[in-house]
């Protein structure tokens, strides 16, 4: 079990309802927080999904959604695909959003996870999008982890309401969008 559903499936919802329409084509990084958003897509006609994720991939396969899998390595701990297959794979698409889940948002605006290979995995995505979010729960506001794969001019936070604490630890010129029910 992981931390922090309710607030992870309240962003994945808000990120589903506001930011996807049919037809689209998606990425969905491995991680909890964007494989609670396949229950939300259920509805949305003509959905084109691509991941890394394992897990993500088998439920969206379960609910009907078409599903790519990126090719690659596929890691024990995160059940993510990564390696030069998959980021060669990734290079060759074009979507409309991107969904990447994230470890860590440091002060200085760097989004952060632990390893490497899931970060260049990340960057591309990002990168292969006309529009990209970032979910993450205000828990890893202010944390920083070994991999940067973002800066915050690159991609818009999602996040679940923040209290003024958290707000303050936010890097200036962020763009964020907060969950609420």
């Amino acid at each position: 079990m992981y931390l922090n559903v309710d607030k992870k499936r309240e962003i994945a919802r808000f990120a589903v309802i506001n930011h996807i329409t049919s037809g689209d084509h998606i990425f969905l990084d491995a991680g909890t927080t964007t494989y609670e958003m396949v229950s939300f897509l259920r509805e949305i006609k003509d959905l084109h999904v691509l991941t890394n994720g394992v897990d993500i991939a088998l439920a969206c396969l379960e609910n009907g959604i078409q599903t790519r899998l990126l090719g690659g390595e596929a890691k024990i701990e995160t059940h993510a695909v990564v390696g030069n297959t998959a980021m060669k794979q990734l290079q060759e698409m074009n979507l409309s959003v991107s969904f990447i889940g994230a470890n860590g948002l440091t002060t200085e605006g760097q989004f952060t996870t632990p390893d490497p290979a899931e970060a260049g995995i990340k960057k591309t995505a990002i990168e292969q999008a006309k529009e990209a979010f970032v979910l993450m729960d205000s828990s890893k506001i202010g944390a920083a982890n070994f991999a940067s794969f973002a800066h915050i001019n690159e991609a818009i936070l999602i996040t679940n309401h923040l209290n003024i604490g958290k707000k303050n630890l936010l890097p200036k010129q962020i763009r964020v969008e907060e969950a609420r029910s």
